[in-house]
């Protein structure tokens, strides 16, 4: 699972931090909810991309034995293990709730790609 935040989400909680203007200093994690996993992100771009997405289910402690023997298993666990934070603290100071979802996030996003690669 990975915790993502598309950029009009970002945005938002920007100006939600802003508009508060809470004294002292503060950390806050910014993320979408809920998590997503790496599969439906994948499944979500190529949907977006207009292709058909192909999975390959090969198993997880395959490719980890391989990643080890090829001295990849640091690289194998930023993409395979999960990252996900906790953005409670935000949303319960701010009263924030991300104004887009993850399919509407990821259809901009993309949307955005194929436009900027016309310009080029």
């Amino acid at each position: 699972m990975r915790s993502l935040i598309y950029v009009g989400n970002l945005a938002d909680a920007i100006a939600r931090i802003i508009e508060k203007q809470i004294s002292g200093f503060e950390i806050f994690h910014v993320a979408d909810e809920p998590p997503v996993s790496t599969p439906h992100l994948y499944q979500e771009l190529m949907q977006n991309f207009g292709k058909s997405p192909r999975f390959i289910n090969i198993p997880e402690p395959l490719l980890k034995t391989a990643a080890t023997i090829t001295g990849k298993a640091p690289d194998f666990q930023k993409i395979a293990g999960s990252l996900v934070v906790s953005s409670a603290k935000l949303r319960d100071t701010f009263e924030w709730k991300e104004p887009f979802s993850f399919e509407e996030g990821i259809k901009q996003t993309c949307e955005w790609y194929k436009f900027s690669r016309l310009v080029k």
